[in-house]
């Protein structure tokens, strides 16, 4: 009797049933079907990393690539419902860790990787990218400090870009709220992480640029991974954010995460919360700076109405305005005085060379005598045409003297306060000004002198 033919040894832990060509030929379906019940069970959950290639699009939503390395490469695809939950971008060059299985897409006869869950294999590709883009934007010029706008002192509208329901937009919120509750807040909610993130927030940051009310912009969102704050380096927000005409402030993570929106804002602020606080002054701090300039101003003003009183006070008791019209008159009879003195001293002058003159007529005729007559004379011509001068510049002198006095003395005449609606007033008996209704008794006379006349009043009361 014929023994059975011996049993193959298992594969992988696997032991195929016994195969055609044990008794005929497989077909190539047979083989395909047998070859991915094979990779199905030895490959049921696997992880691959590998740089993504080729990448496609179905109408369907399903995202064909190829997983490559050095070496080999092998065609992966992810389908239409795990595709929805990718939360970032699937690029040709990115490294991936997928996890999956690994199946043989019979129609071709060819392995295919079924992705179930996708994640960037590390930042190192990410770093790349960014310090490349850095580059470019700084060949530019858009990180100059020359193109930075300045932020409004008070801004009545602000304007927020970020997650309705992250921490970024309560932080915001909040500070606001604590340092100016006066503030107005527009939201334009938008994606921060994930595909289709940064085309989110680039079209919010021009939704809001384009209000006339909006005075300043927040960008941003919380902390993260280069991965989660990607969004914010993509080209798409960096343009925006440069060409936006009103001021932004970019809040992106925290303190150690640096974007290219950090960069290119006009004002970067190390989390949201200081972007609540560079926004706007503290409303208390302004009201007590407003009280100190108000109680400034008040000592001000009114040291100087007390420096004016006291000058007023002071011009009030001197003789010049207490006697105005006695110090003109003074003056005048001074210039009277002085034309007196001068016409007798020329007058006394002129009798004293005529006597002169009269005793060398007696002297007995000759040629000595007439000479000295006409140098008497010519000296008599000459003393009289110096009289005249001198007389002349004297009066000359006397009149600039009135004239200039005339206009000092009536600016600071009290009448010329009379003619701006001021009056003063003084008794009737001995013309004293009163400067306190006190110096004034019930019964008294007195005299207020108006600019064009003066009323005469009895106190009935004081």
């Amino acid at each position: 009797m014929d023994s059975p033919p011996p049993r193959r040894r298992a594969l992988f832990g696997y032991e195929p049933p016994p195969s055609a060509s044990d008794g005929g030929p497989l077909s190539v379906t047979e083989l395909a079907q047998r070859a991915r019940r094979f990779l199905e069970g030895e490959f049921a959950s696997v992880a691959v990393k590998g740089e993504i290639t080729d990448v496609s699009r179905s109408q369907r939503g399903h995202i064909y690539f190829t997983l490559k390395d050095a070496n080999s490469q092998i065609p992966a695809v992810l389908w239409e419902g795990a595709a929805r939950s990718l939360d970032f971008q699937l690029q040709n060059g990115l490294e991936v860790v997928a996890r999956g299985n690994l199946t043989l897409y019979a129609p071709r006869g060819r392995f295919q990787f079924i992705c179930q869950k996708i994640t960037p294999a590390g930042e190192g590709l990410l770093e790349a990218k960014f310090r490349a883009l850095t580059a470019e934007y700084e060949a530019k010029g858009w990180f100059d400090e020359s193109l930075k706008k300045p932020l409004p002192f008070l801004p009545r509208v602000i304007g927020i870009v970020t997650s309705p329901t992250g921490a970024a937009i309560h932080d915001i919120l909040e500070t606001l709220l604590r340092r100016h509750p006066r503030a107005s807040v527009l939201l334009a909610p938008a994606k921060v992480q994930g595909v289709g993130a940064s085309e989110d927030i680039a079209r919010a940051i021009r939704l809001l640029d384009g209000r006339d009310d909006v005075e300043v912009l927040i960008v941003g969102r919380g902390g993260g991974s280069l991965e989660d704050l990607w969004a914010f380096n993509e080209p798409a927000v960096v343009e925006a954010i440069r060409r936006a005409r009103t001021p932004v402030i970019s809040a992106v993570g925290h303190e150690v995460d640096v974007t290219l929106a950090d960069r290119v804002a006009d004002v970067r602020a190390l989390t949201p919360t200081r972007a609540g606080e560079v926004v706007v002054p503290e409303l208390e701090a302004l009201i007590d700076g407003v009280r100190i300039l108000r109680d400034r101003l008040d000592r001000e003003v009114t040291g100087l109405l007390r420096n004016a009183s006291l000058t007023l006070d002071a011009l009030g008791r001197s003789w010049a305005l207490r006697e105005p019209r006695r110090m003109v008159q003074r003056a005048s009879e001074r210039v009277k005085e002085l034309r007196a003195a001068l016409t007798r001293s020329l007058e006394g002058t002129h009798r004293r060379l005529e006597e002169r003159l009269r005793r060398l007529d007696r002297i007995p005729s000759g040629r000595l005598l007439l000479a000295r007559l006409v140098r008497a004379r010519q000296e008599v011509a000459g003393l009289r045409r110096e009289m005249d001068g001198a007389m002349r510049r004297n009066l000359e002198g006397a009149r600039a003297d009135l004239e200039r006095l005339g206009p000092l003395l009536e600016s600071l005449s009290p009448l010329a306060v009379l003619q701006r609606g001021y009056s003063i007033t003084r008794t009737k008996d001995d013309g004293r000004i009163l400067r306190s209704s006190n110096e004034a008794a019930p019964g008294d006379e007195i005299v207020t002198l108006l600019a064009d006349g003066e009323i005469v009043s009895r106190v009935e009361e004081s």
